[in-house]
């Protein structure tokens, strides 16, 4: 009976070790990606974070700044002339005035120096074939103003339109030349009136208005019009650094999608110094920051880099579990009763004496019986 107890016992711890729960592991961090979306950097951050997190089980949240909207100056540019040849005027107007407005909002993005003039110059155009000479001088000349060596072809333009814009050339380079110098930092990309200039050198310009662009690193895109009157002109344009989340909104939109911790990704984007992913691990309920890790994002082994530097910070929080199998303990079963050894014994001594008790009695035939059998006698021993 002990030994069935324990049988039992056994049994039973078997079951409950196999049925018994393992502890979860916890979950991998959520993935904040923050940077300037208009920089080759952030889309090779990009590339190789959402692969390195995927790869260990991690959402990636993108709240880089997106990209400008792509410019339409020059498709309503095309459109208006469609419109100014179809004798269309007021429709030609009305979309080379909005052209115009996006120009001085974005520098005249998407254009030439050539498109930036075919705005006035059209609407010039237009005035002219409504009869407002007023207006239509102003566009020329503003036209003029920003491409003073262009000619028209006769063969595209009526003689009037030639006539004159060759007039307001003549007047806008009787005006004593100025000169523009935009003061930004190294590394910046300029343009005027749609042409690629040097930041910081002084640029020689007929006074009136003209068109400058700014991209720098790390900052809003800068675009405007600019009218120049003076003999000498300085234009510092105000470069708001682009806007990233603080660590703060960070963790409260990890809070809100039940994660314990985050992983904070931000790209730097300098003029002086190579691109480089920061990488901070962050604890949602504190905000009290774990570790960090710099990845520079230039060379061929950014994926290695990002890679590596993900799986360091994770591991901070995301430990490999090993779940031990359950001990089996291997139970036999009952053996029947008719095939234990004490049975066969006692079946071995039966059939034994069995077979010996005829030949025992079989002596008493020829020799005389040391002793009797009958009923009620005693046994000698």
């Amino acid at each position: 009976m002990p030994t069935r107890v324990v049988v039992v016992v056994g049994v039973l711890a078997t079951i409950g070790l196999a049925r018994a729960p393992v502890s979860a592991s916890p979950a991998p961090p959520l993935v904040v990606l923050s940077g300037p979306g208009d920089a080759a950097a952030t889309t090779r951050a990009r590339q190789a974070l959402t692969s390195a997190s995927r790869r260990r089980g991690s959402a990636v949240i993108d709240l880089t700044s997106k990209k400008p909207a792509p410019a339409q100056a020059r498709l309503i540019l095309s459109r208006a002339i469609d419109a100014y040849v179809n004798l269309q005027y007021d429709k030609a107007i009305k979309q080379l005035t909005s052209a115009i407005a996006e120009a001085n909002r974005t520098g005249a993005r998407g254009l030439t120096t050539t498109g930036v003039s075919d705005l006035f110059m059209y609407r010039g155009l237009a005035y002219t074939q409504q009869g407002n000479a007023s207006k239509a001088w102003e566009d020329f000349v503003h036209a003029a103003s920003i491409a003073p060596t262009r000619t028209l072809d006769p063969v595209r333009f009526p003689p009037r339109a030639v006539e004159t814009f060759a007039r307001a050339v003549k007047a806008t380079s009787a005006k004593a030349p100025a000169t523009l110098t935009l003061a930004v930092q190294a590394g910046c990309a300029a343009w005027l009136n749609g042409r690629r200039v040097t930041a910081g050198h002084a640029l020689q310009v007929v006074r009136g208005g003209h068109f400058v662009r700014v991209n720098c690193p790390g900052r809003v895109p800068f675009g405007a019009k600019v009218n120049i009157q003076q003999a000498s002109h300085t234009l510092t344009p105000k470069l708001l650094s682009q806007q990233a989340p603080t660590r703060q909104q960070v963790t409260a939109l990890a809070k809100a999608r039940g994660a314990r911790t985050v992983l904070f990704a931000s790209v730097g984007v300098s003029a002086k110094t190579p691109a480089t992913l920061l990488l901070r691990l962050l604890r949602v309920d504190t905000g009290a920051e774990l570790d960090r890790v710099f990845a520079p994002l230039v060379g061929s082994d950014v994926s290695a880099r990002v890679r590596a530097a993900v799986d360091r910070l994770i591991d901070r929080v995301v430990t490999p579990t090993v779940v031990a199998k359950p001990i089996t303990i291997r139970v036999d079963k009952p053996v029947p009763w008719y095939r234990r050894g004490w049975f066969w014994g006692i079946t071995s001594a039966v059939i034994t004496a069995a077979v010996l008790t005829p030949l025992l009695l079989d002596r008493g035939n020829t020799t005389q019986s040391d002793f009797d059998l009958k009923p009620g006698g005693a046994l000698p021993w």
